[in-house]
């Protein structure tokens, strides 16, 4: 940004200094028509041209200086918007990557759990409703759910380290701060998409949770 800035100010330096040039020479032609009685009818028709042009040129490098200084001031809006807006991202894919240490914590911890369940199930033989088809169908479950856990797992943490990496370079030039500017909806939507499927986890969560719940009714029925 810094080096885009002093782009900006350079130009508009010498937009200024033109400027000032122009107007001084508008001035002495004018003086030239006021003060100048001697001056033929030819000479004073150039003069009065040239004092146009002059004006006109004046006009055009001032509109080019506004219009030059609210670029600099919209690129200043921009880094500012895009450090605020990565600062959001970050904050935010931190705060599902917790949330995803926790839940993969519970599900482990759940998956281990229903195994010792099972476990001690097969250990007394089975019998009632709880025989050998509810402890496959419980384990079977299970395992689809700690396959479904680490794939998902898996692509998450891939997903945040890259999307991490990406955010790290969001200073280094204008393009990588207008990638950003793109980049900013298409995160906040897929942010929304890790959310939903830490909700599918929930629901997985709950369905491992009613396999155990079976499995304790068997085992009290013995």
């Amino acid at each position: 940004m810094k080096d885009r800035e002093d782009e900006y100010r350079e130009t508009l330096t010498g937009l200024n200094l033109r400027i000032s040039e122009l107007e001084g020479e508008l001035f002495r032609g004018r003086n030239n028509l006021e003060y100048n009685p001697d001056a033929t009818p030819e000479e004073r028709a150039e003069l009065e041209s040239r004092a146009s042009d002059l004006e006109r040129e004046i006009a055009e490098l001032r509109s080019e200086n506004e219009r030059l200084s609210g670029e600099l001031l919209e690129e200043k809006r921009l880094v500012v918007a895009s450090a605020e807006e990565a600062a959001r991202v970050v904050a935010q894919l931190e705060r599902i990557r917790n949330s995803e240490d926790g839940e993969r914590r519970v599900l482990t911890e759940r998956i281990a759990e229903l195994e010792r369940e099972m476990e001690g199930l097969r250990r007394n033989g089975g019998g009632g409703r709880g025989g050998p088809s509810d402890g496959s169908e419980a384990r079977r479950e299970a395992e689809e759910a700690r396959a479904r856990h680490e794939e998902e797992a898996s692509r998450l943490s891939a997903r945040i380290v890259e999307l991490e990496g990406r955010l790290e370079g969001v200073e280094s030039d204008d393009e990588e701060r207008s990638k950003l500017l793109r980049e900013a909806d298409r995160l906040a939507s897929r942010i929304l998409e890790l959310e939903d499927s830490i909700d599918e986890r929930d629901r997985l969560l709950e369905t491992s949770t009613k396999a155990a719940d079976i499995l304790l009714d068997s085992m009290e029925e013995q």
